[in-house]
């Protein structure tokens, strides 16, 4: 109090001698610095805003100075020299503001200007406008701060940027409304060359700042900490300066709020980018990534370093090993992290294990084969001190002998057995129980109900006039086929295939062919309305129907349908003028051997055998025998699901010659043969075979 009372003496003494009313400004203007330094004395605790005052008084001959060196961030002097008064501030508001007196007039200037300077998306620097800037808080001192370290992070509804210095840090913060920016000057201060770098926040969804960029320009005592803000963010932050540490706080968006409390954790503790994958795909040669995008510019920087900044950026846990050393010089851009983070561990000859708790422990490659080795060495030690345990598995579908000569090389060497059983069909194995798991494992798998298929066949034996009206000539695939051979109750039948007409099988799908001509294939999708036709054509007597069995078989097995019949022979002997007839059978038969196959895609491959005998036409000899004739065709045909293939061509054409006439009239010399007659008959039929399959 007692040197707040001296300076208003001292200032009333002096104006008084000038003038009354430049006498009464003064001293008003004087009072309010006076109780600013006051306020200011009161918040220092709180905002640190006034440095360390040290006032003393000197009175020489009659003549009192008061002199203050850091107020408000300044140096204040007050001097009288005659009757002239000058007060000056040579630091208030980062610029030079003084008042003096003269000739009765006093001036108040203010000299602070900046300037302003364009900010760059990925790295933002400092602009300052006179007209846009905001001067929201001055601190300077003459001490130099060396700065320690700049950190960002999301702590509940807050996003905190962290400047730590070595002793008490004092600022300037400006604002930049025109592109968005906070800038934290600190005077007297060294910014190391580690922290001269962008840091970028864009994986931080929902925060306030996008970027901080750091750097030392003139003058050279000055570091400049650049925070680029989001649009329609308010500038203004809450600023702590406690001791070393000055703490720059925004308020989190309520959408970043709610997803700072539903996150999950992912399996490596990084981002949240990272659903799926990890570092194997890239030593694998997957070549696939799945972490967010991160660039990397460094020189000469232990590898380390390098890692403790990608763990760092992304969020990961990695561990690194005592063995890795060496430096890196690297430049990428936009890449994702784990592809950058395997480059480095690649070009470096390291390679990392994946702990419990999705930590990532980083080594060189020869530690972790060694590693491994050993791993191996315990577990098959352990596996040779585990007691062997035996389990008997039947075996249902499978045979038991096949299965465990296939399943042997899943035992432990030298201690685990496999036996089968052939009359139980089963397999009795002897192993540790995590081979046993195993085997029973894979015997679940192999030993599976095979697939069935059944198989439809229609054996029919028609005229050439049917054949063609159905189209088994197939100049064509799709379309109508008209029968007009055919009349049913409402006149000439008529079938539209549409779209799902006969498809000629191609001949390079026939594997060979026994005594066949004009042999056809094809298949189509009308088996329904097929029967009908070959009713009304069995009617009208230019169909016969041979047979329609129908069989099941299971996948990859041979199916046999055999229709068999037998020709007569009669045959005459005449001995001591008695005849004797003799009858001899010979079976003729009509077989087809079918084997299907399914294919993953559903499809059906038939492997197909037709074989046809029948009776030749009667030789000309004493007992008027027949011989027996064949037809066979071999063919593979891939053929859909429930699609019906049809073969055709195997013809058989009959010429039959006889003599009659009146009995005892036609025997008589010379006019006999008026009474006897000879007949000749010629007749051509074709056999189809249709055959649908369908899986069961």
């Amino acid at each position: 109090m007692l040197q707040i009372c001296a300076k208003f003496i001292l200032l009333g003494m002096m104006l008084f001698a000038s003038s009354c009313s430049l006498f009464q400004k003064t001293k008003t203007r004087q009072a309010v610095s006076v109780n600013d330094l006051l306020q200011e004395d009161i918040e220092n605790s709180s905002k640190a805003s006034i440095g360390s005052a040290n006032s003393f008084e000197d009175v020489d001959n009659g003549e009192l100075s008061l002199e203050d060196d850091s107020v408000a961030e300044g140096n204040t002097s007050t001097s009288q020299d005659g009757d002239e008064l000058s007060l000056e501030d040579d630091l208030v508001a980062e610029g030079n503001t003084s008042a003096s007196q003269g000739n009765d007039e006093l001036s108040l200037e203010d000299d602070f200007k900046t300037q302003e300077e364009e900010r760059t998306t990925k790295a933002p620097v400092a602009s300052f406008d006179a007209k846009e800037e905001e001067n929201i808080k001055e601190h300077t001192s003459l001490k130099t701060t060396d700065l320690q370290g700049i950190t960002y992070k999301q702590e509940g509804n807050l996003e905190i940027v962290s400047i730590k210095g070595e002793g008490k840090i004092d600022y300037v913060t400006r604002i930049n409304k025109k592109n968005n920016q906070l800038i934290v000057q600190i005077k007297n201060a060294i910014l190391p060359e580690k922290l001269k770098r962008p840091y970028f926040m864009k994986d931080f969804t929902g925060g306030s700042v996008v970027a901080v960029n750091s750097y030392q320009n003139s003058p050279a005592d000055t570091a400049n900490i650049v925070l680029q803000l989001r649009n329609g963010v308010k500038l203004k932050p809450q600023i702590i300066n406690i001791g070393s540490m000055l703490e720059i706080r925004y308020p989190l968006r309520a959408t970043q709020i709610a997803q700072n409390k539903n996150t999950i954790k992912g399996k490596l503790g990084s981002s949240p980018d990272q659903k799926k994958g990890t570092l194997v795909d890239f030593f694998l040669g997957g070549g696939s990534y799945y972490g967010h995008s991160i660039s990397l510019q460094f020189e000469d920087i232990p590898v380390r370093q390098v890692v403790a900044y990608i763990a760092t950026e992304v969020g990961a846990n990695i561990l690194v090993d005592d063995t890795v050393n060496g430096k890196i010089s690297l430049k990428l851009r936009n890449i994702p992290w784990d592809q950058a983070l395997a480059l480095v561990l690649k070009s470096k000859g390291l390679g990392y294990i994946q702990e419990k708790g999705g930590v990532l422990r980083i080594s060189s490659l020869e530690n972790l084969k060694k590693e491994e080795e050993a791993l191996v060495a315990i577990i098959k030690s352990k596996q040779s001190l585990t007691p062997l345990s035996v389990k008997v598995l039947p075996i249902s579908f499978a045979k038991a002998s096949e299965l465990a000569a296939k399943l042997k090389v899943f035992l432990t060497p030298k201690r685990g057995k496999l036996s089968s059983d052939t009359r139980s069909n089963t397999l009795i194995a002897t192993d540790v129980p995590e081979v046993l798991k195993k085997i029973t494992l894979l015997v679940k798998n192999l030993d599976r109900a095979p697939k069935q298929v059944s198989i439809e066949a229609k054996f029919i034996e028609a005229n050439q006039s049917f054949s063609k009206n159905l189209g088994v000539n197939w100049s064509f695939s799709g379309g109508r086929v008209d029968i007009n051979g055919l009349q049913g109750a409402n006149g000439p039948i008529s079938v539209g295939l549409g779209s799902g007409g006969i498809r000629p099988v191609p001949p390079s799908s026939l594997r060979g062919l026994a005594g066949s001509v004009g042999l056809t294939l094809g298949s189509f999708k009308f088996l329904g309305d097929l029967s009908s036709i070959l009713a009304i054509a069995e009617q009208d007597q230019v169909v016969k129907v041979i047979s329609t069995p129908t069989v099941v078989v299971l996948d990859k097995q041979k199916a046999s349908i055999t229709n068999k019949g037998e020709n007569l022979s009669i045959s005459r002997t005449e001995q001591d003028g008695t005849i004797t007839e003799s009858v001899t059978r010979t079976p003729i038969k009509l077989q087809l051997d079918v084997s299907p196959q399914i294919a993953a895609d559903g499809s059906i491959l038939l492997d197909v055998n037709i074989l046809r005998e029948f009776a030749g036409g009667a030789i000309s000899t004493g007992n008027n025998a027949k011989p027996i004739n064949s037809r066979s065709v071999k063919s593979k045909v891939l053929i859909k699901n429930g699609d019906t293939l049809v073969i055709g061509g195997i013809f058989q054409k009959d010429t039959s010659k006889g003599n009659s006439g009146v009995p005892f009239l036609s025997k008589l010399p010379f006019f006999g043969w008026m009474f006897k007659y000879q007949s000749e008959e010629e007749s051509k039929n074709e056999l189809m075979v249709f055959l649908t399959p369908k899986i069961l």
